[in-house]
């Protein structure tokens, strides 16, 4: 079976619906509350191919440094597609945990 290829209208169309959402989210921050997003965040991806990341935004008042490591299908091969997080640390900077981040990226690479 073949994937569907989406036309211009139906991106367009998409993008539409999507602006319709964040306006009506936009008027009611009580309607948004019930749809969280997942926060920006940057990453790196070890030589042992751990996943190390922090977030460059607040999440529950606080910046995360996170570790992750791959696990199923994949795992051993680089090719990883799930991850279970190792690690996890709040801090009240974002450069304190840009900083822990890269602390354990560079212990994992030895």
């Amino acid at each position: 079976m073949m994937p569907s290829q989406t036309t211009q209208a139906e991106r367009e169309a998409a993008h539409e619906v999507t602006r319709v959402f964040n306006r009506i989210f936009a008027a009611e921050p009580s309607l948004a509350a019930l749809f969280p997003r997942t926060p920006a965040a940057r990453y790196w991806t070890g030589a042992n191919g751990h996943q190390y990341q922090y977030t460059t935004e607040r999440v529950n008042g606080k910046f995360w440094a996170q570790e992750f490591k791959p696990v199923g299908v994949g795992s051993r091969t680089g090719k990883a597609k799930r991850f279970k997080e190792v690690r996890r640390l709040g801090f009240t900077k974002r450069a304190s945990a840009k900083a822990r981040a890269v602390t354990w990226y560079k212990a994992g690479a030895q």
